[in-house]
């Protein structure tokens, strides 16, 4: 079964043993020469009626596969040799006919685009055709008459002409063709502002008119843009009248102005004196550039003490009294630094390094007050530590009174009486002994102690 799925003949005929196995080893065989196109080796291995109808079927489907392609692919003749019947033939024979029709028509059209008409002529078939290759042709020569009267091609527009009108047209055109060629040549010569060739191309007054009025107007507009630009140097050679030349003068010594104060603006800004100074022209811009710095220098003297650069601000400061303020301001500063320190040390409990910083009594009467409640708060802790461990030697060194000693020793009796009634319970009555303090207690404890525990005390 193995070999039969994939077509292993020889290993199949191997395996065969019954008359069924050995009829589908044959039509392993018989497939695969179909599969292959061997129709013959097919038709000699065929030996039951199913065989050859598997064989006929399969080389049928074969024919016509190939009678479709041949004829799709327009190879009409070799189509031909699959052909078996009066209806193929004729179904053939009409393919063929459309296919050459579609050839000639799709032809036809290439050579109308491509204007070869006598290619086209030989081409069209039937009245519509003629008529659509004479139209076609009328177009494209009215296409070239134009073209050629447009472009000034007379003698080739001659030669596309043919009426009376379409000559009178040419010659007409062809007379005013000189004129027209002026018009745009002036026109151009115009945009591009070459004065010199529109003026030769001038004929009437108002020509020339037009072309001084345009050049003018240029003029007046490039002295407006050099202006603007700054270069007065070329504004003045474009100036021609006293009032445009005046203009120029004007605008160069408004602009030389503004440039001047501009730097004045600038040099201020960035605090340099000496240029500063050098662009003033009056005494009174040297007096407000004066004042000016002096309110720089004013500003960066306090904006030095704020940032407590002090040495910075005595180096601006040009009096006695601007030293002091610089003094003053350094002092207040560093009163506040110590107070901030003295303060930070107090919070942080650096009792030592507050009292280096203490200048006055009551600061020195502070840094004690605070010093000693802090320690009464750590002596009351630790109290409240050692008493809640236990700890009743570490504890009693931390009594100062007479009823924190009386305290001390009622917690304390309390925590024996606790432990000593936790360990008759558990029956540890080892520590529970070792807990006891009267002889009541000890007594309890024989009572209900194992003789070995009573014996214990003994020893």
């Amino acid at each position: 079964a193995h070999s039969l799925a994939s077509e292993d003949v020889y290993s199949a005929g191997n395996y065969a043993v019954t008359e069924e196995e050995l009829a589908a080893v044959e039509d392993l065989k018989i497939k695969k020469e179909l599969k292959a196109g061997n129709y013959g080796k097919a038709k000699k291995l065929a030996k039951t009626p199913a065989q050859h109808e598997l064989v006929d079927a399969s080389e049928e489907a074969a024919r016509k596969v190939w009678l479709d392609y041949h004829t799709q692919a327009g190879e009409f003749k070799e189509a031909g040799k699959y052909t078996v019947s009066d209806g193929e033939a004729a179904a053939l024979k009409a393919a063929e006919a459309a296919y050459h029709e579609s050839e000639r028509a799709t032809t036809l059209e290439a050579a109308l685009a491509a204007g070869k008409y006598e290619q086209a002529k030989k081409l069209a078939s039937g009245e519509a055709e003629l008529a659509q290759l004479d139209a076609k042709r009328e177009a494209d020569r009215k296409e070239w008459f134009n073209y050629s009267m447009d472009t000034g091609d007379f003698k080739n527009c001659y030669v596309y002409a043919i009426s009376e009108e379409e000559e009178a047209a040419v010659k007409a055109a062809e007379e005013a063709y000189p004129e027209k060629c002026r018009v745009e040549w002036l026109t151009f010569y115009l945009a591009e502002s070459d004065w010199k060739h529109a003026r030769d191309l001038c004929v009437t007054e108002a020509e020339y008119a037009d072309v001084d009025a345009k050049q003018a107007a240029q003029r007046k507009a490039n002295i407006a843009a050099a202006k603007e630009a700054g270069d007065f140097k070329k504004a003045a050679k474009l100036a021609e009248a006293d009032d445009e030349k005046d203009d120029v003068a004007q605008a160069e010594e408004a602009h030389t102005e503004k440039s001047r104060q501009d730097w004045l603006s600038y040099y201020i800004e960035v605090s340099d004196y000496s240029k500063a100074v050098g662009m003033c022209i009056t005494p009174e811009e040297e007096a407000g550039v004066d004042e000016k710095f002096e309110a720089k220098r004013v500003a960066y003297v306090a904006e030095m003490c704020k940032q407590g650069k002090f040495h910075v601000a005595k180096q601006y400061a040009l009096n006695e009294e601007e030293i002091a303020k610089c003094d003053e301001h350094e002092e207040a500063q560093q009163e506040a630094s110590r107070l901030e320190w003295f303060d930070f040390y107090l919070s942080e409990c650096k009792f030592d390094k507050a009292g280096e910083l203490a200048c006055t009594t009551e600061e020195f009467a502070r840094v004690g007050a605070e010093e000693s409640s802090f320690n009464e708060k750590c002596r009351l802790e630790w109290l409240s530590h050692h008493t809640a461990k236990g700890d009743y030697e570490s504890a009693l060194g931390l009594v100062v009174s007479s009823e924190e000693q009386d305290e001390l020793k009622s917690t304390m009796e309390t925590y024996r009486v606790e432990h000593l009634k936790y360990y008759m319970e558990i029956k540890d009555y080892a520590k529970a002994k070792s807990t006891a303090c009267t002889k009541e207690e000890l007594a309890a404890i024989d009572e209900v102690a194992p003789p070995k525990t009573r014996w214990f005390g003994l020893f």
